[in-house]
């Protein structure tokens, strides 16, 4: 067996836990870390560590590293590590990484939150910003979503978003221009608040989101 097959069949043990009821949160708050092109350290956006050297993080913080031919690295600290990108889904805006080397313990997974919870966002730089959230819709463009007031910055693509606990709500995707209320995909981070108001954010729920990775990373094992 490979060793990318041995990756991929922890990532599976892992989500079959962390999605059975009553699986007991294992990890506080996971640490944010920045997507980085290898060669230059341009930043791309942000990631969420899930365990192991599994990491997640928008599709669309890839692409241009993608299309251009560029490898891409991880940033924690001000520390580059190396990256494999493992599956990039074609359903949400999600791809699933490989570091280096292990980044911590599992994050505590939290149930899916209503209108008016409290959710904090972190970027690439380790900064927090805090919120709450203000629908729990299904998006057909999207997919599942849920939308939250966050004042979110450029390179926040891709970080994780907790609850009031520190548990794992979802990631930081797109944000709404209040002003034309139309959803933006961002190609390098949320963009910057406008002024006087504080944007609507996207956020992929972390539920689906796991399941997609498991997906891609099954198709992974298989190929191998």
């Amino acid at each position: 067996m490979t060793h990318v097959a041995c990756r991929s069949l922890a990532l599976l043990t892992w989500l079959a836990i962390a999605c059975l009821p009553g699986a007991p949160a294992r990890a506080t708050s996971p640490d944010p870390l920045a997507v980085v092109e290898a060669a230059t350290a341009r930043l791309l956006g942000s990631a969420t560590p899930i365990g192991g050297r599994y990491v997640l993080t928008n599709r669309h913080v890839i692409d241009l590293a993608e299309r251009r031919g560029a490898e891409v690295a991880l940033s924690l600290g001000g520390r580059i590590m190396p990256a494999t990108i493992a599956g990039v889904s074609g359903r949400l805006d999600i791809a699933v990484l490989v570091a280096a080397e292990p980044l911590g313990p599992n994050p505590a997974i939290a149930a899916t939150p209503g209108a008016g919870a409290a959710v904090s966002a972190r970027g690439p730089s380790g900064d927090r910003v805090h919120g709450s959230i203000v629908s729990r819709p299904w998006n057909e463009a999207w997919g599942p979503a849920l939308f939250a007031r966050l004042p979110v910055a450029f390179g926040f693509s891709g970080g994780p978003v907790t609850d009031a606990s520190g548990a794992l709500v979802g990631l930081v995707t797109a944000a709404v221009n209040p002003s034309a209320s139309e959803l933006l995909s961002l190609r390098a981070g949320a963009t910057a608040a406008p002024p006087r108001e504080t944007p609507v954010v996207l956020i992929l729920p972390i539920g689906p989101v796991l399941a997609e990775a498991e997906r891609l990373v099954g198709l992974l094992r298989q190929a191998r």
